[in-house]
């Protein structure tokens, strides 16, 4: 994935906006940039008369990933398709913006800002195709295990029901962890959607599309454990490293000196008794270089927990401070 273009916008956060309110913002653009930012902030572009923009349902439309309902005579349409992933992007949001469509409001300005969002890696549409023919589909933007639909059509029967079947099962396979679905209709009710709160759509969008979030845990430590504790309780996904299982590696321990921005010292346990046991002082540990062979050699004396949010990282001593990260 390339690097995330920027807007030159900012967003007002939904979550403090009249529950009665459901567009946030008007204005601004279409830009990569400007597209991405309002989707990490629980938005969406949507024209409101002439004017672009930027909205919020109170209650949002989300569709679980563990509770998709696949009927029967789905399962059945579901044999009759072929599944595509990203091969008639194009086609697929013109099929979207067929003026002949009910509310039909996708124009060649959207037509063209997502496909530069497509081109760029963060859009993507799923086909379902029969007989060699685009029978439907839907198109949406992912950011990190963010997946925000954003319309779908059909000209054969069930194939855009089947289309959302393969999303939600590709999304589940590629580590998802939101499908946002803006509002929960009637066809999208039959699909498992449901509706969530503004305040709590808000939380989960700025989960799952957060950076990659790594915790150096020690499950015996009380501070390691709340610290892990507080991931969980934010719903942020962590990928949980057991270093006394699997000790770091030179190239790791340097990436952590490096963020942590603190004296490298600060990376090591010289209070605890190992220390001292190891014929250690604290002018063995002053150096980057001396730092990590130390603890190549006695990675149980490293201090703990560690949380990396992207390239960013503190240690967590005490365990509120892996909020520095996330706030």
């Amino acid at each position: 994935m390339p690097v995330e273009p920027r807007s030159a916008w900012e967003f007002p956060n939904p979550a403090r906006a009249d529950p009665k309110e459901e567009i946030i913002a008007v204005g601004a653009d279409l830009e990569p940039g400007t597209l991405l930012g309002a989707y990490r902030h629980g938005l969406f572009p949507m024209y409101a008369g002439r004017s672009l923009a930027w909205w919020s349902p109170e209650p949002r439309g989300v569709l679980p990933l563990d509770g998709f309902h696949r009927s029967h005579s789905l399962a059945r349409s579901i044999r009759r398709f072929e599944i595509r992933v990203d091969t008639a992007f194009v086609d697929v949001i013109r099929g979207c913006a067929d003026p002949a469509r009910p509310h039909g409001w996708i124009d060649s300005r959207f037509v063209h800002a997502y496909t530069r969002l497509h081109d760029l890696g963060y859009a993507h549409s799923i086909e379902t195709w029969k007989d060699d023919e685009l029978a439907g589909g839907l198109y949406g933007v992912r950011i990190g295990r963010l997946f925000a639909g954003e319309s779908m059509f059909h000209r054969v029967t069930d194939a855009s029901k089947v289309a959302c079947w393969a999303a939600v099962e590709l999304l589940r396979m590629d580590g998802a962890a939101l499908f946002d679905v803006q509002w929960t209709t009637p066809h999208l009710r039959s699909l498992g959607a449901v509706d969530v709160a503004r305040e709590d759509y808000v939380r989960l969008v700025a989960s799952a599309t957060m950076d990659p979030v790594q915790i150096f845990h020690n499950p015996s430590c009380s501070k390691s454990r709340g610290a892990l504790a507080i991931l969980e309780e934010r719903g942020i996904h962590a990928d949980v490293v057991r270093y006394l299982d699997t000790p770091p590696d030179r190239a790791t321990l340097e990436r952590i000196l490096d963020a942590i921005g603190e004296e490298p010292v600060a990376l090591v346990r010289t209070g605890d008794p190992k220390f001292k046991a190891a014929d250690l002082t604290e002018n063995d540990v002053q150096t980057h270089a001396q730092v990590i062979d130390v603890l190549l050699n006695h990675p149980e004396l490293m201090e703990r927990p560690v949380v990396f949010v992207g390239d960013r990282a503190v240690i967590a001593r005490p365990s509120e401070k892996v909020l520095d990260l996330l706030d």
